[in-house]
């Protein structure tokens, strides 16, 4: 948060040779304490001026008490959220910040002197968290809500689940399949999303793939199906969509899924053999496959 944040070109361009992205650039307390309450998972760190506006209003009112304020909420989330979101405090005012006791125990760098210490200490700050260590793993997995292609809520879920895969736990007990099908019905809504946001009259996944109230909720064994390039049937035989053209799935895709899809939706009922941890490695490892086609998909169809 800066209050001059409209003004940092130059600024964003060095991060990015650091390997730091800026995901969102905000000059006053009111609107950045908001954006963390609402939106803290989507950030690995906060940088924050000395001096920036209280609100969105305060044209020429810099306040050295939004800085205060917005320090409050990244500590209220370390007590009400468990999450530690690092941060630290890049000024040119070093001399009005350096005695005030806000910014006690907190980590100051001066602007044009400092930059890369700071993306240093920002970046060692990262790495320590569990979250960053495995969304750096998967990074090009990571993309598909990097580049909206997936709802920002579901990437906690795509967390937890990786976090899943040393545990020796019984995966028939504890409910770890349970995300991995919502995770699935989270990719084919999203794929209806970008594919209708595209073309109206789009056939790659049809509204037919849907079912309920406001058809929330997907056929999971139907879109296999159709994505694998074939027929939907009822109980009695009846065609209820028709096969596309072409598969939608590449092959390897529609293998991969085949058996994916049915471990997800068996095991996330109460199933009385034993499940190892060698299981739900294969089926993560698919998952991970599909959103990496998924997004490769949207970033050469979807303009």
């Amino acid at each position: 948060m800066d209050d001059e944040a409209d003004k940092m070109i130059d600024f964003i361009q060095e991060a990015k040779s650091e390997r730091v992205l800026i995901k969102e650039k905000l000059t006053n307390a009111q609107e950045g304490i908001q954006e963390i309450r609402d939106n803290y998972d989507k950030y690995d760190a906060v940088i924050l001026d000395a001096l920036f506006f209280e609100k969105p209003d305060s044209a020429k009112l810099r306040d050295a008490g939004a800085l205060a304020d917005t320090l409050a909420e990244i500590s209220r989330l370390v007590h009400v959220e468990e999450k530690y979101l690092p941060h630290c405090i890049y000024t040119g005012h070093f001399d009005k910040v350096n005695s005030d006791t806000v910014t006690r125990n907190k980590e100051v760098f001066v602007k044009g002197r400092d930059q890369k210490k700071m993306f240093d200490y920002l970046k060692e700050e990262v790495s320590k968290s569990d979250d960053y260590a495995i969304k750096n793993k998967y990074n090009d997995v990571f993309e598909v809500f990097d580049r909206s292609f997936m709802p920002m809520d579901k990437m906690p879920d795509l967390i937890e689940i990786l976090a899943q895969l040393e545990s020796d736990a019984k995966y028939n007990r504890d409910g770890a399949f349970t995300p991995l099908r919502k995770m699935y019905e989270a990719f084919v809504k999203s794929f209806y999303d970008e594919a209708y946001a595209n073309d109206q009259d789009q056939d790659l996944v049809p509204l037919d793939l849907f079912y309920g109230d406001n058809d929330e909720r997907v056929n999971i064994k139907g879109s296999w199906f159709y994505f694998s390039g074939m027929e939907i049937r009822d109980r009695n035989g009846r065609t209820i969509v028709s096969q596309r053209s072409e598969p939608v799935f590449p092959e390897h895709i529609k293998n991969l899924t085949s058996g994916f899809v049915d471990l997800v939706q068996t095991e996330s009922h109460d199933y009385p053999e034993p499940v190892t941890k060698y299981a739900y490695r294969s089926a993560v490892n698919t998952l991970l496959e599909l959103l990496l086609w998924y997004k490769n998909f949207c970033i050469e169809n979807f303009k």
